[in-house]
């Protein structure tokens, strides 16, 4: 757990401050993977002893927008890029299971949580920045997760670009309570015949 923990906390760090993988960086790519992907199969092979011996078959992958193709171009996000590929690489992973537990009567589905202000959350919110766009997540602390006050105004500059390009894209900020209500909404709305599908949820 302290493994993953720390994976986490990475991946989390390098979301705006690597631009894009490349030969000479593969580790927060690597990390990423290791948290975005190999951590939603270990999560659905976990659960998915339990979940054959329930009434209730569904798997419901947490998704983002910056892993769609569409919302990338129309966006012009570019940022985050190792966040984009290893999230987008995670809905191919929804799909695969889609098509195995299909047969099983599962229904297997992406959600993307929208725009979410989490600030609330924090222990000590005037000394913390916090977004959650649905295209990534940011945490910018003065303690545990350091970032610059550059990376602050990247974040800014992304969020408000991809708001002009797309502006109709999450255009209301949502607490996590009416998030997970909408998630919890769109999961219940679903059954087998819209298994490997993506839904965003917005204001």
């Amino acid at each position: 757990m302290e493994e993953l923990d720390a994976d986490f906390i990475d991946a989390v760090r390098t979301l705006l401050t690597i631009p894009h993988p490349t030969p000479r960086s593969p580790l927060p790519l690597t990390t990423q993977f290791k948290v975005n992907t190999l951590g939603a199969i270990h999560s659905v092979e976990a659960f998915l002893p339990l979940l054959r011996a329930g009434a209730t078959k569904k798997v419901i992958f947490i998704s983002s927008g910056g892993a769609v193709r569409e919302v990338v171009w129309k966006g012009r996000y570019y940022e985050a890029a190792a966040y984009s590929v290893t999230k987008s690489a995670e809905n191919m992973v929804m799909t695969k299971y889609a098509a195995q537990l299909e047969a099983e009567g599962f229904t297997v589905a992406s959600i993307c949580p929208g725009t979410v202000d989490v600030t609330g959350t924090l222990p000590q919110p005037s000394e913390c920045f916090l977004c959650v766009m649905g295209l990534g997540m940011c945490v910018l602390m003065r303690g545990g997760v350091l970032v610059s006050e550059a990376e602050k105004a990247t974040l800014q500059r992304v969020h408000d670009r991809v708001r002009k390009l797309i502006p109709d894209y999450s255009p209301v900020s949502l607490t996590p309570e009416q998030s997970v209500t909408k998630i919890l909404g769109i999961a219940l709305s679903l059954g087998p015949k819209d298994s490997a599908s993506f839904h965003h949820v917005s204001g």
